[in-house]
């Protein structure tokens, strides 16, 4: 799995402030790819940030821009940030098919070099470097280089480049949070700085590109809102966070809760904690032990299990 190439180092920064009131822990929060741990590329934030006296809430979470950005950062390394966009994935309320018909508006040439505009291509959309936030009063800005490359569809599945050209992209967004959930909701959207990279077909505009991108943006920002895709933040079984409040400031963002610790189920727990014990193999090996003798051709006989 790709995500086993990240970790996030939470080891404590300063010794942990003990008061009367509250205790405060500053933790590292960077996150790492661990193929490539010398690429993390994130400025460090400058100060850190402090207790809010007049909250309510008995536990306050601070997130830096230095820890998404470094998560980020992790996660394009890893060469998540890529995906194949075809004809079936564009709405039908987006004026844009993915044909070359379609692509003839805005490269005329193209049908010069391949005539058939009932050929359909592929957009890749991949981030050309990690993208980077920036988090103000109750706004967060994203800006990323975007690369798109067109492939046209051939025989037997065959896919041929014929152009790629990178846009720089920025949003920007509010954040909401409901029954531990983050939904973003993205206000504008945009491309700028356009240029062909690489080119089978000629010379054409930059500039259409980038309107039509626009255009299609224009279009995706409601939809996108629309659906109310939210991110689920890692949960725990026995404490409810639903009462959560998230801010943001310059340069961070905040959580601020009142956990509600729900009833420990013991027969669940000591069910689940027999069920690992049964995974076990009669030699005392787990499970993976046993299939790595196996591989290695060390796996014991029923001979060597006998007493």
């Amino acid at each position: 799995m790709p995500e086993a190439q990240m970790r996030i180092d939470l080891s404590s920064v300063r010794v942990p402030l003990i008061t009367p009131e509250y205790i405060t822990v500053q933790l590292n929060g960077s996150f790492l790819n661990t193929v490539r741990q010398s690429d993390l590329i994130v400025s460090r934030p400058a100060a850190s940030r402090t207790f809010n006296y007049d909250s309510n809430a008995s536990l306050q979470i601070v997130v830096t821009e230095y820890s998404i950005n470094s998560a980020l950062n992790a996660f394009w390394l890893i060469g998540n940030l890529t995906h194949n966009v075809t004809d079936q994935d564009i709405p039908p309320e987006i004026p844009i098919r993915l044909n070359l018909k379609w692509l003839k508006t805005l490269i005329p040439t193209i049908t010069k070099y391949y005539p058939d505009e009932t050929t359909e291509f592929v957009l890749n959309v991949k981030a050309g470097k990690a993208p980077s936030v920036k988090i103000t009063e109750e706004l967060v800005y994203l800006e990323a280089l975007v690369s798109f490359t067109v492939y046209l569809k051939g025989d037997h599945d065959s896919l041929t480049e014929v152009v790629a050209w990178d846009s720089i992209f920025t949003t920007s967004l509010k954040l909401s949070i409901s029954n531990w959930t983050i939904y973003p909701i993205l206000l504008d959207a945009g491309f700028s700085n356009t240029s062909i990279v690489r080119s089978s077909i000629g010379e054409f505009s930059d500039q259409k590109i980038e309107r039509t991108l626009d255009v299609a943006t224009m279009f995706s920002v409601p939809l996108l809102n629309s659906n109310k895709k939210g991110y689920e933040l890692p949960a725990s079984t026995i404490i409810d966070f639903n009462l959560t409040k998230i801010e943001c400031f310059k340069g961070y963002l905040t959580l601020e809760t009142t956990p509600n610790y729900l009833p420990l189920d013991i027969r669940s727990l000591f069910n689940s904690t027999q069920n690992a014990t049964e995974e076990q193999s009669k030699d005392g090996n787990t499970l993976a032990e046993v299939e790595e003798q196996k591989i290695s051709g060390n796996t014991p006989s029923d001979d060597d299990n006998e007493i």
